[in-house]
């Protein structure tokens, strides 16, 4: 006689939030690094290629590499520094929303009294200005 084999499917489950945010993140901290040393080796061998291209003598190339690294390079460093800093920078303001701003409320830290004790001086400070 014919059996019935249970079959178990065991579906993917649906990744929360949380997790979301963190595959992002990583995805995007994996982007910029890829970015950056892009940026870095293209530029060193540009200069390399640039050193060993202006130089006749060893001695040339000593001087070239020399200005090369001290210049080119350094601005180079402090370009993808600069570069990392912006990207990372507001990582701490997507944690959490800043509240709503509630509308048409006076910024006044007072009671009653004190308002309207503010607010008949600003007045009387602007007639006794205008000489009425």
């Amino acid at each position: 006689m014919a059996r019935v084999v249970e079959i178990r499917r065991y579906l993917p489950h649906e990744p929360t939030p949380a997790a979301l945010a963190q595959a992002r993140e990583r995805q995007e901290a994996l982007s910029v690094r890829i970015l950056l040393w892009g940026f870095l080796t293209t530029a060193v061998v540009l200069c390399a290629i640039v050193a060993t291209a202006l130089a006749k003598t060893w001695l040339e190339l000593l001087i070239f590499s020399g200005i090369l690294v001290i210049f080119v390079l350094t601005k180079i460093f402090l370009a993808n520094a600069l570069f990392y800093l912006m990207m990372h920078y507001d990582t701490d303001g997507h944690a959490a929303p800043p509240a709503p701003a509630r509308r048409n409320v006076l910024p006044f830290r007072g009671g009653r009294r004190e308002l309207v004790a503010a607010l008949t001086r600003r007045g009387a400070r602007q007639s006794a200005g205008r000489g009425d």
